[in-house]
């Protein structure tokens, strides 16, 4: 069984932007791979990072677990091929992880982005890429899909994963994970014109009530001239459309000509084009939130099978060390 693994933080709900980016991809890519199998890792630890901003909410994290659980259920995916579990379920990530930071020096570790970006980090953020390597290798991940952000930290982990390879002496190897970084949505645009992110607060779902898709898309900023007076491919609904629409962006262009239509109306359609497109998996999220017994059922069988596989590749990393 070779492992595809996807991680995910809970700090809030899955939008477009992850829709885009990772999951559909990794999706597609479990369909065409019969040998493969599709971790979810519920990044909880990793958004303990964020704990000392005035954002952080452990109840609507932990709410968000199952958000995240409903929605990538919702997505016609086999149940058979997908396993799911929370980072703080499994005692032996932080294990690796402890073995890992000995193999890493500080003075690396101050290279990257986040350290440059911000001297007023936590130690939890400095350390994160450690942590996140611990996730890969105890699965002996063979793919991974992430943001472009992520890059960097992907850089760090094969090189901790080839240390630990090297330390092993050819009697196991681990595999360095391949990764995947969806160029076409590797900067999903959010309604604010910056990176669709939970932190700018300028996200799109469609995994959630009625009115707040519909307040989301009024709220998108448009210009104060008319519709047709102005370069629509500059404007956000044009790029929010082509995002989730592409192959009808001649017809939405055509209606952006014509002065029947004005921004309200545009956005009124977006609205009601997204309700269409996701109908159905729309029904299946609310059915699994409403029914969070399913949800914790499934973790803990899944976890259970989690647990096996990472005690298997802690017990080899942890016999380089005592």
């Amino acid at each position: 069984m070779k492992i595809i693994l996807l991680g995910i933080k809970n700090n809030g709900t899955l939008h477009i932007g992850h829709l885009l980016s990772i999951i559909n991809p990794a999706i597609k890519f479990l369909k065409k791979n019969n040998k493969y199998i599709l971790l979810i890792l519920i990044a909880d630890l990793h958004t303990i990072t964020n704990f000392d901003k005035v954002t952080y909410n452990k109840d609507k994290n932990k709410k968000n677990i199952f958000k995240i659980i409903s929605i990538i259920l919702s997505l016609n995916i086999d149940r058979n091929k997908i396993l799911f579990y929370r980072q703080s379920k499994i005692k032996n990530i932080l294990n690796i992880f402890w073995f890992l930071n000995n193999l890493y020096k500080v003075n690396r570790l101050k290279l990257t982005h986040k350290y440059k970006s911000s001297s007023n980090i936590n130690i939890g953020e400095f350390i994160y890429p450690i942590l996140m390597t611990a996730d890969i290798i105890s699965l002996n991940t063979k793919y991974i899909f992430i943001g472009i952000d992520q890059k960097q930290h992907l850089e760090i982990a094969n090189i901790l994963i080839k240390k630990i390879n090297i330390k092993l002496n050819n009697n196991y190897n681990f595999y360095i994970p391949k990764f995947f970084i969806n160029k076409k949505y590797n900067k999903i645009i959010g309604i604010n014109g910056k990176k669709m992110s939970k932190s700018y607060k300028n996200t799109i779902t469609p995994f959630t009530f009625k009115i707040r898709i519909k307040k989301k898309i009024l709220k998108i900023p448009t210009s104060n001239k008319s519709l047709q007076n102005i370069n629509i491919k500059n404007n956000y609904l044009y790029i929010l459309y082509k995002y989730l629409f592409k192959k009808n962006i001649n017809i939405f262009l055509n209606k952006c000509k014509n002065i029947k239509y004005n921004f309200f109306k545009i956005k009124k359609i977006i609205y009601k084009k997204i309700l269409k497109k996701y109908n159905n998996k729309r029904k299946k999220y609310f059915y699994y939130m409403n029914n969070i017994k399913i949800l914790n059922n499934i973790l803990l069988k899944n976890e259970i099978i989690v647990n096996k596989i990472i005690n298997k590749n802690f017990n080899i990393i942890k016999n380089i060390f005592i």
